[in-house]
């Protein structure tokens, strides 16, 4: 399409964009459109909100419970029309100023979603799905297995458990080193640990330019 409707001045084509560089390819521009026709959750307009980037999409999959209505205008059909509708509704908000600013968006995000949130939720899951059984039931062996392998399974399992116990004894969990955060400043290429404010300062300071 871009070589047939001559629109090479119009349109660029980026290529594979290191993971460091996102930052600085999302706040390069003032609206963030999708047009996916199938989603799960879509990563991509998360971090682009998380850069304080205005977001239309089409409302396919999960993408209708990732935000909220002020965070990311949805278009009500997978179709063109739809789709500029809701660019221009969007273009309309910015000219207007009438639009969350960008830290506020990012914040927003931050509260939304973190790796110890998913992971907590997930847990909370799968232990709801799956509780864990007491060792009188782990030792349950099916009858197809034998007497002789029945009585083998279980006392390898003890075993595992006994081994398991000591070495959780000999090494506990909060003495093992837990890899920290590195962040990496698209502008300075410097890495800091723990840095909780990813790339904000960079996106506040170019979006405060462009809006």
């Amino acid at each position: 399409m871009r070589d047939q409707h001559r629109l090479h001045e119009r349109i660029m084509l980026l290529g594979n964009v290191p993971n460091s560089e996102v930052p600085n390819v999302l706040v390069k521009g003032h609206i963030f459109l999708n047009t996916s026709l199938t989603e799960a959750f879509c990563m991509a307009i998360v971090e682009a909100v998380s850069c304080g980037v205005p977001v239309v999409s089409t409302a396919v999959g999960g993408i209708v419970e990732v935000f909220p209505k002020d965070l990311v205008c949805l278009a009500k059909e997978c179709t063109a029309e739809s789709l500029l509708s809701c660019l221009i509704e969007t273009i309309t908000r910015i000219d207007n100023d009438d639009i969350i600013p960008p830290h506020e968006m990012h914040d927003m995000v931050r509260n939304m979603y973190s790796w110890e949130d998913v992971s907590r939720r997930t847990e909370k899951v799968y232990m709801e799905c799956s509780p864990t059984p007491f060792l009188a039931d782990r030792l349950k062996f099916p009858k197809s297995t034998g007497a002789i392998c029945n009585v083998v399974f279980k006392c390898l399992y003890v075993l595992a458990i006994i081994v398991l116990y000591i070495w959780q004894c000999l090494q506990p969990e909060d003495d093992i080193d837990k890899a920290p955060y590195i962040y990496h400043d698209p502008i300075s290429g410097k890495e800091t640990k723990d840095n909780p404010d990813f790339g904000m300062s960079h996106c506040r300071e170019t979006l405060g330019e462009t809006h």
